[in-house]
């Protein structure tokens, strides 16, 4: 199975079934080479040594890749991120 492959179906099981974390962000995920990663809107949500003043504490990314290779990003989920309460 190839990688846009396991990126649909893994898109159609999320739609299916709402995951929420689509991965935690590893030290092997944070040295990888993004180049050829498809391109995918995820939400890198940071780790607690952030200092958020507001919800979301998260940024959208275009890639899991892009978002796990900053050290303070700690998981990724797919979609948009959440919109600010007001």
């Amino acid at each position: 199975m190839n990688k846009s492959s396991f990126i649909l179906i893994l898109l159609f099981i999320s739609a299916t079934f709402s995951i929420d974390v689509l991965q935690y962000c590893t030290d092997s995920d944070r040295d990888k080479n993004c180049n050829g990663e498809p391109i995918l809107a995820v939400c890198g949500w940071y780790d607690s040594e952030v200092d958020c003043v507001s919800y979301p504490c998260a940024a959208r990314f275009s890639s899991v890749c892009a978002a796990c290779k900053l050290s303070y990003v700690e998981k990724v989920t797919l979609g948009r991120c959440p919109s600010p309460e007001q």
